[in-house]
């Protein structure tokens, strides 16, 4: 059957990793989803094609929204705390408290390797962030099909990609699993006919 739309890709927490964009230039149709204002602003910055789309939202297991908490500069003792307007020293800064699958809360912390205390969080500025399904998405963008999907969400991919109907199987799919368990991701993938390859904490997968 004869293709007439563009290729197309959708990347989800794309702050950490730069992998999709450099296919804007190639033809392809890009989704950018980043919960992150800031944060998806300097993707923004950096692609200025027509064929970018920009979601400032959460990809979740359900239309809802979450609680977010920004950290504010200078306000909190903790020393791992630096300007938030340093957007490429904080890259993927999106941090849960503690479990955003058990508790429904979202945090924004600047160095993701050390928990937010108590203090940082009573120096927080509040809001709601909202979050879609990938089904969502997928209506939202009149996708009829997906070449390239993927996935970085700091320990939320399984539940992501298991409340997922997968009416559309994307062609690949990339998914960052340093905060999941393998195997069950390496289940869910096979059972829906992907081959697997693994390259340290990324999992790349290819439909059959």
């Amino acid at each position: 059957m004869l293709r007439l739309e563009m290729k197309n890709f959708i990347s989800v927490g794309p702050g950490k990793f730069r992998t999709c964009e450099d296919l804007l230039q190639h033809g392809y149709r890009g989704i950018f989803i980043e919960p992150v204002k800031e944060l998806l602003d300097d993707i923004r910055s950096r692609v200025s094609w027509d064929n970018a789309e920009f979601d400032n939202c959460i990809l979740a297991a359900k239309n809802s929204e979450y609680p977010f908490y920004q950290v504010v500069p200078h306000k909190c003792k903790n020393e791992t705390i630096k300007e938030i307007s340093h957007v490429d020293d904080i890259r993927n800064s999106f941090y849960r408290i503690p479990n955003m699958a058990e508790t429904g809360k979202l945090a924004w912390h600047i160095d993701s390797s050390q928990p937010l205390d108590e203090e940082c969080l009573g120096t927080c500025k509040y809001g709601l962030v909202p979050s879609k399904t990938l089904d969502k998405i997928i209506d939202d963008y009149w996708l009829s099909e997906i070449d390239l999907l993927q996935v970085t969400v700091n320990g939320y991919e399984l539940a992501i990609l298991g409340s997922y109907s997968w009416r559309i199987k994307p062609e690949k799919i990339i998914v960052d699993g340093s905060h999941i368990n393998h195997n069950h991701l390496l289940d869910l993938l096979s059972t829906l006919d992907y081959n697997v390859s693994r390259i340290e904490d990324r999992f790349y997968a290819s439909l059959r």
